[in-house]
């Protein structure tokens, strides 16, 4: 029996492993899948094939590839003949350097048709002029023997070239930043392409990026010194909360134009390195200390009203001298935030978040363009399918950046703006549930006092503003049009302390966001309970039509916390 037993088990494991096995169907499918991503290698393969047609033919004049085999045969032939680029003798070649350098300095701007002369020889004659004669002419110099006569030859070259290029490189650093006043964006794009293609052409990449990073960094810091003033107690923070708005837009508009710029030159990488170096970690740091410059001010004032209080209150002296004395603590909880400075702050946030999702939504744009993850195999991953197949369409949720860069790449996207605000973020998060607790219960007893002084109580309305465009989570017949006023108050006061809950990141802002919720909670109970009273005093106190306000109202309170309970698990999935 005990075989019997057995048997039946392994025939049931057998039955079940063949029931797991996908059907005729599902195989169909899975075939269908796979010559449909090969279709779209082929396709993808075509196209680059003809995009480097195209440049050839417009590069090289006297080149036409007509078909892909031409294209083949064209590139074979180049990689052999540019690693054997053509001798030239050794006096001709510092006799034409030479003359280069004294026709520039003789002759007043020609520069461009020396570019254009060095460019022409390089393309079409094979002649290399930049890296070439700094890595392979002067490595012979190494090689002579020490009883041999010194020959400075290439050194005379050596020094005849970096003349030449530090001449043409100031020619292009001074074109680069004329560009910047120009205000057509997309002829400005196109001629900083061309100097910079004209700067690689003379220096390594990495060179050509310190230099061209400099020049947006002086133009970068004439945008951020208007953009953070020194913060001071008769600062207008609504002022400046649009001021920073403004600044995040305009520093948007210099990302954009510099990555269209440069994408299409640089690798992909060194693009999205260029962008944080440059822009993301420079406002980050101007960020950092703006906020050192507003918590020791909230500090300092926060210290003297405690002592006026004290000193008004107690007699106790030294409660006050421990108050003023240097050794007072400077950490977080020693400041007060009101409801106008949180809000503030969270202006600012709203801002950042803005500019870290466009900035996201740039870079994605430009690997979905690549139509594949660059990885050194050239073969497409099954987990990017959805990247080769189509674009994202704009109901659905975008490809999270990690799919679309490999490992290393993805760590240049990190944007640390969230570190500039570590040392308010105690004071954000203590502050946040008294500052709503404070202004849900002024509002809900002005309301109380609107009702006590009126006979028969009418309840102020107001017209729902529609703030969820993109959202289609609830119909729009469902969505109640008009509400009671007082609670349209209190959330639109919950709304301007929604960023800084949205700005929760694993660890950071984990508190604001708790202290946020709970707070919300208590006001949603107050608001309902409001509600509930009201509803008692219909009809003996109330017209009936009160009643159809409350359930509209109550059904708000549900869709707009629920809506916002979405967007934090949106974020958090970031």
């Amino acid at each position: 029996m005990d075989w019997v037993d057995e048997y039946s088990h392994n025939s049931f494991d057998l039955q079940c492993l063949l029931n797991s096995f996908p059907g005729d169907l599902e195989f169909k499918q899975i075939f269908s899948d796979i010559d449909e991503q090969i279709e779209q290698n082929a396709t993808s393969i075509e196209s680059c094939i003809k995009e480097i047609q195209s440049e050839v033919n417009k590069q090289c004049p006297d080149v036409q590839l007509q078909t892909s085999t031409d294209c083949f045969e064209w590139l074979t032939s180049y990689h052999h003949n540019t690693s054997k680029s053509p001798s030239i003798p050794h006096g001709d070649l510092i006799k034409f350097l030479k003359t280069l350098q004294d026709f520039l300095k003789n002759e007043q701007n020609q520069e461009e048709m020396i570019l254009d002369l060095l460019w022409d020889l390089s393309c079409r004659s094979s002649v290399s002029f930049p890296s070439s004669l700094s890595e392979t002419c002067f490595h012979l110099l190494s090689r002579t023997s020490l009883n041999s006569v010194e020959d400075h030859s290439s050194v005379d070259v050596k020094s005849v070239w970096d003349d030449i290029r530090l001449h043409l490189r100031r020619f292009l650093v001074s074109r680069l930043q004329s560009h910047n006043e120009i205000n057509n964006s997309q002829q400005k794009m196109i001629l900083k392409n061309q100097r910079i293609q004209q700067l690689l052409f003379l220096y390594p990449e990495s060179e050509v990026i310190v230099k061209y990073q400099n020049i947006q960094n002086k133009l970068l810091a004439k945008l951020l010194q208007n953009c953070f003033p020194s913060y001071s107690r008769d600062s207008n923070l609504d002022v400046m909360a649009h001021g920073f708005q403004n600044t995040m837009f305009t520093l948007y508009s210099m990302i954009k134009e510099d990555f269209d710029t440069l994408y299409e030159i640089l690798a992909p990488s060194s693009t999205v390195k260029f962008i944080k170096e440059t822009y993301l970690d420079t406002v980050t740091e101007e960020m950092t200390k703006f906020l050192e410059n507003f918590c020791e001010l909230q500090f300092k004032e926060n210290t003297v009203r405690v002592v006026k209080t004290s000193k008004s209150s107690s007699k106790h002296r030294g409660a006050v001298h421990a108050l003023v004395t240097p050794e007072c603590p400077r950490t977080g909880r020693n400041i007060f935030l009101s409801f106008d400075e949180l809000r503030f702050l969270s202006q600012v946030i709203k801002s950042f978040l803005k500019l870290e999702n466009d900035v996201q939504e740039l870079f994605e744009e430009m690997f979905l363009l690549l139509k594949m993850p660059r990885n050194t195999s050239g073969i497409v991953e099954k987990s990017n399918k959805e990247i080769v197949i189509e674009k994202p369409k704009a109901h659905k949720t975008s490809i999270p950046l990690e799919q679309l860069l490999p490992g290393k790449e993805v760590t240049l996207l990190d944007f640390g703006w969230r570190n500039a605000f570590k040392e308010v973020s105690l004071p954000m998060a203590h502050c946040i549930t008294t500052a709503v607790e404070n202004f849900s219960t002024k509002i809900l007893q002005q309301e109380q006092n609107e009702k006590s002084s009126a006979v028969s109580y009418d309840m102020n309305l107001v017209t729902v503003q529609q703030i969820w465009q993109d959202s289609h989570m609830f119909p729009e017949e469902e969505q109640p049009k008009k509400i009671a006023k007082f609670c349209s108050d209190i959330m639109e006061k919950l709304d301007t302390m929604l960023p800084l809950a949205l700005a929760c990141r694993d660890d950071s802002f984990q508190e604001i966001r708790a202290n946020l919720v709970e707070a919300c909670c208590k006001v949603a109970t107050a608001v309902l309970a409001r509600l509930q009273e009201r509803g008692k005093d219909v009809p003996s106190k109330a017209p009936l039509k009160n009643l159809h306000i409350l359930l509209s109202t109550a059904v708000y309170i549900f869709q707009h916390f629920t809506h916002c309970n979405n967007l934090m698990k949106e974020t958090t999935k970031k």
